[in-house]
């Protein structure tokens, strides 16, 4: 997600830094031994550039979440036109969970004693349980326990935590051809959902490492690597981190060689990938309100990087599944974003306003 406070460029949503423990540090049974992270060679430098492939057709609507006290909305903009449409809403607090691809979202309620379901914003107390919701026949089904929920990239998977005892959780997960949310991982004290890859999940949990999750709950630790990570591809052939030099990190899941790419003075805001392992990302120089910024294309499969031209200003930037365009969002001050639809060329068209801050979530 991102969020425009004041103009600058920020990122709201899952990085896990890798703590790395001290030598001196001694190993306990309750710390497992983990295998060395996967060092950060420097990157090429400068980085090499990619031509921008003539694009297809630009999109039609993006659909974003808008946050308030007492409810959550689902709008969908009209990229041509202007106009805007209310697609759902969920009581305050709730939050609405969207794929990038789908008709389904989820959103979180309270579930008392008696039964009752309210707001979690209601302050009463109870357990968190999800709804899913389909957007195109209205049918609403809650699928278990749980909070946080996490959409794999084609809405056909759900995952999600939920409360285990004192301090501890699990990852649940299911399918929406059994919408029934189950646990895939032990209880533990440091869960974190990075994402999913292809029909398996990516978390991260002691001994601080990443690991694949399948669905019949095995566990698999894969190479993590000595940066900041972010999120894995849609596929499951990438983690996409920060190394603590700035570059941006390409590892191949379940490899060790990384691919780095110097990103040179650009620091990156929330960052968003495509069907075809591209990521599309709003970057600045710094987080000064008058900062330069940009919009960047990350290709891992080549090692390369695209300064999208005329993008100067950009705030946030949401590309389309195909990696062919992408909504790119201006504003540094309160109330609105004003919104153009791009080609990676650079070529752009005017679509519209929405309020500062919203989190955009598909375009169709």
């Amino acid at each position: 997600m991102a969020l425009a406070i004041a103009g600058v460029i920020v990122v709201v949503g899952v990085a896990i830094v890798i703590a790395r423990r001290s030598p001196s540090e001694p190993q306990t049974s309750s710390t497992p031994s983990a295998p060395p992270l996967v060092s950060i060679p420097p990157p090429p430098t400068p980085a090499s550039s990619f031509t921008a492939a003539p694009g297809g057709p630009l999109p039609m609507s993006l659909a974003y979440v808008q946050p308030g006290q007492t409810r959550t909305v689902l709008n969908q903009i009209d990229l041509t036109t202007g106009r805007i449409r209310q697609l759902f809403q969920a009581p305050g607090g709730s939050g609405i969970f969207a794929p990038p691809t789908g008709d389904n979202v989820a959103y979180v309620m309270i579930q008392t004693a008696s039964g009752k379901e309210v707001s979690p914003g209601s302050g009463v107390q109870g357990t968190q349980v999800i709804h899913v919701r389909n957007l195109r026949t209205g049918r609403d089904i809650e699928v278990g326990q749980g909070s946080g929920p996490v959409w794999s990239w084609d809405g056909t998977r759900l995952a999600a935590f939920r409360a285990a005892g004192a301090n501890l959780t699990e990852v649940m997960a299911m399918t929406m051809e059994d919408p029934h949310l189950r646990p895939v991982t032990p209880p533990g004290t440091d869960w974190t959902i990075m994402g999913w890859a292809g029909d398996r999940l990516l978390v991260f949990g002691i001994p601080f490492r990443l690991y694949l999750v399948s669905m019949d709950g095995s566990l698999q630790q894969i190479p993590t690597p000595d940066a900041t990570i972010r999120d894995p591809s849609p596929d499951g052939k990438w983690v996409f981190a920060v190394s603590h030099q700035g570059d941006a990190v390409f590892q191949p899941l379940g490899g060790r060689t990384p691919v780095v790419i110097d990103l040179g003075p650009w620091q990156l805001g929330a960052s968003y990938w495509t069907g075809n392992d591209l990521v599309v990302v709003a970057a600045a120089t710094g987080t000064q309100i008058d900062a330069p910024s940009t919009v960047l294309v990350l290709d891992p499969a080549n090692g390369s990087v695209l300064q999208v031209p005329h993008t100067q200003g950009a705030v946030a930037a949401f590309p389309a599944p195909d990696g062919a365009s992408f909504v790119l969002a201006r504003g540094k001050y309160p109330p609105t974003w004003k919104l153009w639809t791009c080609r990676l060329s650079g070529r752009s068209t005017r679509a519209g306003d929405v309020r500062i801050g919203v989190a955009p979530v598909q375009l169709r």
